[in-house]
């Protein structure tokens, strides 16, 4: 058996073209893709039917057509190799299903072990809510503020009735009563109150401009300082900075700058 098994492994060797004595590489693996551990696992014991019906005492009979020899195997030697192949197929389903649930489980392990971010969860002292990475994660005596979203009111420490949702939104915001709902939006604003934006980036460069209301992807992007400002539509105000506008529809004055 020894002597079969270390002249299969080394027809396989020379098969993939594989130098050398067998078991030079670590575990078996040919040019580093073919574990050969595996595949005589596989294969090796399905060519042991040629010795083992030698042993029993059952020749082969040999069929010369006008190509090449063929061995025919009598019947019930071929019922033999066929139960055994049934029997390596299952073998090696159970073996890989086992391998597959060892590394499902050292995976999740790894994952648990990885540094990560501790969020915010759910309802804080004062009437507070946080939920996503660092969301409301430098408060300290603020009351009835909610932060929805990474780094949402990320800068909020003892300032009171801001609404966040989206990521980035308030982000510096150290500013009373603000609402902001979307990625980004009011992300800049620091001392700015009073303001209410909805939408992707709007009001995003807002910075202590108090008393805007922007609903639209966009809406009063460019303002800073200015007061008292109305925009409601996509790119509405866009590039505005001034006080007491009202604009209404999509691109609604996206032009005016200062007026």
């Amino acid at each position: 058996m020894k002597v079969l098994r270390l002249r299969f492994r080394s027809r396989l060797r020379r098969s993939f073209g594989v130098a050398g004595p067998a078991g030079s590489k670590a575990n078996g693996e040919i040019q580093g893709k073919l574990n050969l551990n595996e595949i005589e696992k596989t294969f090796f014991l399905g060519s042991l039917s040629l010795t083992r019906s030698e042993q029993l005492g059952r020749p082969y009979t040999r069929d010369c057509g006008s190509e090449a020899p063929r061995i025919t195997k009598p019947a019930e030697e071929k019922k033999e190799n066929i139960n055994m192949k049934k029997l390596i197929l299952i073998q090696s389903g159970s073996c890989w299903t086992f391998k597959a649930f060892i590394a499902l489980g050292l995976t999740m392990a790894c994952f648990a072990l990885l540094p990560r971010v501790q969020a915010a969860d759910g309802g804080l002292p004062n009437f507070n809510t946080a939920e996503g990475d660092n969301a409301l994660s430098s408060l300290t005596t603020g009351a009835a503020n909610t932060a929805v979203g990474w780094f949402s009111l990320l800068s909020t420490t003892d300032t009171n009735f801001n609404t966040a949702t989206g990521a980035g939104s308030l982000l510096f915001n150290t500013a009373n009563d603000n609402t902001a709902f979307g990625a980004a939006a009011l992300l800049f604003n620091t001392t700015g109150g009073d303001n209410a934006a909805v939408g992707a980036a709007a009001l995003e460069n807002n910075v202590d401009g108090s008393d805007n209301n922007a609903i639209g992807s966009f809406a009063l992007n460019a303002n800073v300082s200015g007061t008292f400002n109305n925009a409601h539509g996509r790119n509405c105000l866009l590039n505005s900075t001034g006080d007491q506008n009202n604009a209404m529809g999509d691109d609604a004055m996206e032009n005016n700058t200062t007026g």
